[in-house]
């Protein structure tokens, strides 16, 4: 579990990341009784709250043993959202980013190298979302190093280290049981 009620440590602010929005726990738009993160754009287009480091390096959620990953997210005005999941791979040290969205696809803040996944519309109001990052992750992989010696490349040793929660424009975006 990444969220379940318990506070997020964000990243400090980087302009490198945009990860100059606003996030607090906001008990008025909760599920089950935890509160979500409100993600407020804080008056610029692009911005999100990461938290890239929730485990070190070595420690985070190995993907191959929990494949399946679910939140609930909510938009308000704007017209995308979007759950990142910054991955390591314990083997070769690379990192990558995953990106779920769900509206327009923008490629303004997304890396070229980031696997986009559209999920449909924008949720207004709280919705359940599920991904199989092992899947997407081998689908990348195979897009970044497919062809000769594809098999020293596999997703099998990638963990889940860190997260971004992107409004990405509008008001704000709330999300929950990560």
């Amino acid at each position: 579990v990444l969220y379940n009620g318990s506070p997020i440590t964000f990243d400090t602010y980087n302009p490198a990341w945009y990860n100059g929005a606003i996030a607090v726990q906001d008990a008025s738009n909760e599920i089950a009784g935890v509160p979500s993160y409100k993600i407020s754009i804080n008056g610029s287009t692009g911005l999100q709250a990461t938290a890239s480091q929730m485990f070190p390096n070595g420690h985070g959620i190995l993907i191959r043993d929990y494949p399946v990953t679910k939140w609930y997210w909510q938009k308000q005005d704007g017209s995308t959202i979007a759950m990142q999941f910054h991955l390591h791979s314990r083997t070769s040290g690379k990192v990558q980013w995953i990106t779920y969205y769900a509206g327009a696809s923008t490629n303004a803040i997304f890396n070229p190298s980031t696997l986009e996944v559209y999920l449909g519309t924008l949720p207004a109001t709280m919705q359940q979302v599920q991904v199989n990052v092992l899947q997407d992750l081998d689908e990348l992989l195979q897009q970044l190093y497919g062809g000769p010696g594809w098999h020293k490349i596999t997703a099998e040793d990638w963990e889940i280290v860190g997260i971004a929660m992107t409004p990405y424009d509008g008001t704000a975006a709330w999300f929950d049981q990560i």
